[in-house]
C-alpha cells in the first residue's frame, strides 16, 4: 500500500512539476509577444513637419496641427510597427511602391527599427533609412545620418 500511496505522490509532483513549467513557458511566450504601444506625432528634425498619412495623397510631409491623419501608433517588440490613426492602417515600405499605407500584415516591409539619438528610422525589409524632403517626399534610401533621416517619435 505504500507503494501505490508513494507512486500517487510521484505522479502529483511530476503532473504539477509539468503544469507550473507549462505555464511558465506560456507565460514567458505570451510576455515576449505583447508590444508597448503609444500614440504620437512623427516630426521631421530637418524641416519640424509632421509625417501625414493620406490614402488619396499618400504619405508626406505637411505642417504639423495635431490632427488624426499626423497621429500614429507605435508598437515595439523587437522591431516597430507604426500604424496610421485615422486609417487604421500600417506604414509601408517598398522599393516598387515606395512608402504608402496598407493593410497591417505583421511583414517586414512594415517593420522599422528605430534608433537614437534623433530617431533614425530604418525598415528592416530593406536596410533602407526613412528619409524626409519637402521637395522629394518621403521615401526610403541609403542610411547616411543626414538630419533628413532624423525623426522624433
Amino acid at each position: 500500500m505504500r507503494r501505490v500511496f508513494g507512486s500517487r505522490v510521484s505522479r502529483r509532483v511530476a503532473a504539477l512539476t509539468v503544469a507550473a513549467a507549462w505555464l511558465g513557458a506560456a507565460q514567458t511566450v505570451s510576455a515576449s509577444a505583447t508590444a508597448e504601444a503609444y500614440q504620437t506625432t512623427i516630426t521631421h528634425s530637418q524641416s519640424g513637419k509632421c509625417l501625414d498619412g493620406s490614402l488619396s495623397q499618400g504619405v508626406r510631409l505637411v505642417s504639423c496641427d495635431s490632427g488624426a491623419y499626423q497621429q500614429w501608433i507605435v508598437s515595439v517588440s523587437s522591431a516597430a510597427t507604426i500604424k496610421h490613426v485615422q486609417s487604421g492602417k500600417c506604414l509601408d515600405g517598398s522599393a516598387s511602391q515606395g512608402i504608402r499605407l496598407i493593410t497591417c500584415d505583421g511583414g517586414t516591409y512594415q517593420q522599422w527599427n528605430t534608433n537614437l539619438p534623433g530617431y533614425v528610422v530604418k525598415h528592416v525589409q530593406s536596410g533602407k533609412c526613412l528619409d524626409g524632403s519637402v521637395s522629394q517626399g518621403v521615401r526610403l534610401i541609403t542610411c547616411s545620418g543626414a538630419n533628413y533621416q532624423a525623426w522624433y517619435l
